[in-house]
């Protein structure tokens, strides 16, 4: 059985945790598109060079797999277009826009995101399966397919590295611990527009001096560094801010489990790997409702879950956490289900159903 994925972590993933043995060659992986190193933007958006690169790969995929699992509608495109045809399998990574917060100026340009939108309708329709991340994800593929009971659409949540991402000895039994008397709190992804790191700075802008200091370190790189970087200059004394770039997993892990809290003030999630790799540690989250956030971060017992990302509602959840006490146990235990053991065994099924219903079909 042979499966074209799109990054070698599936590979691993996959072949690991398949409930039907080993297999060998289980999963093939090639790279189409190299991953730019962290912090450096390509001047080719990876995006369009996903699409043009898949496309011109199109005919070596489909002779040599079974079935092509990819992780991305302007992937998957070439595929659903090319005349030989091979199961599909489309994983989403939830229903909100992904150029919303490109990195690029032209990819938040209205006509070219009505492009992607025609191209991610295409690749969902004829995708033969299309898993996703969250229900919202669930919900418009099966808008889309105009199939509003789509057996061919499951829920798949994303996963964390188990490995790297786990409570340690040292971590305290309750946060936060206000270590050296400070409320440490972190921020992990891109540093773009629609993250939200403009409306937490000016949250803390506003921190009161009746309260712990807080300090935020921000981890990631992006367009956006140098203004934000403007906005932190003017914090109060009582608050303040660290870039510290791209981390290695380890260091982000480390990062995690020494603070008391991870921010995610972005309205534009699916269900990011971020809180699952923050709650592994048995670090609370104080995030938006977006995608399925709310499904993962329990509000009041595994973290915070503010409706909006205004300034004032994420100062207001900043203060409550200076009042509250979560317990890591209860963080580390709400993700067991969505390790890459646990997650890649469903998806590995799947790929196995679909390939034997190709199979049959073709004969």
């Amino acid at each position: 059985m042979t499966f074209w994925g799109q990054e070698a972590e599936h590979a691993i993933c996959l072949e690991c945790s398949s409930s039907h043995g080993t297999v060998e060659k289980l999963v093939r992986c090639k790279t189409v598109v190299p991953v730019s190193r962290p912090g450096f933007r390509p001047r080719v958006p990876q995006r369009l060079s996903a699409l043009v690169r898949v496309w011109l790969a199109r005919s070596e995929i489909v002779a040599q797999s079974d079935v092509a699992y990819v992780n991305s509608p302007e992937m998957a495109f070439p595929l659903v277009c090319s005349r030989r045809h091979i199961p599909v399998v489309l994983h989403l990574h939830g229903a909100s826009h992904p150029l919303s917060s490109s990195r690029y100026a032209v990819g938040r340009i209205a006509s070219v995101r009505a492009i992607y939108s025609l191209i991610f309708r295409l690749a969902v329709r004829r995708s033969d399966v299309v898993l996703s991340v969250d229900e919202s994800g669930v919900d418009l593929a099966r808008t889309i397919r105009l199939n509003r009971t789509d057996d061919r659409v499951y829920l798949i949540p994303s996963c964390y590295d188990w490995a790297t991402f786990r409570h340690t000895e040292q971590v305290p039994n309750l946060k936060p611990a206000f270590e050296s008397g400070k409320l440490r709190i972190l921020f992990v992804g891109r540093l773009e527009s629609g993250k939200g790191l403009r409306e937490l700075l000016s949250a803390l802008q506003r921190w009161p001096d009746d309260l712990p200091e807080v300090t935020l370190t921000i981890v990631g790189e992006g367009s956006a560094r140098d203004t934000l970087e403007d906005l932190a200059h003017r914090l109060p004394v009582r608050a303040s801010v660290e870039f510290a770039g791209w981390q290695q997993p380890a260091a982000v892990a480390e990062l995690m489990i020494r603070s008391d809290a991870v921010v995610l003030p972005s309205m534009q999630e699916g269900l990011p790997v971020v809180v699952l790799e923050s709650l592994a540690c048995g670090t609370p989250v104080l995030a938006c409702e977006a995608g399925d956030v709310s499904r993962v971060v329990m509000d009041g017992v595994t973290g915070i879950v503010l409706s909006n990302n205004r300034p004032e509602t994420l100062l207001e959840g900043l203060v409550e956490l200076c009042s509250r006490k979560f317990s890591t146990k209860a963080c580390t235990e709400s993700v067991a289900a969505h390790s890459c053991a646990a997650v890649g065994t469903r998806v590995s099924d799947i790929l196995h159903a679909v390939a034997a219903e190709h199979s049959r079909v073709t004969m």
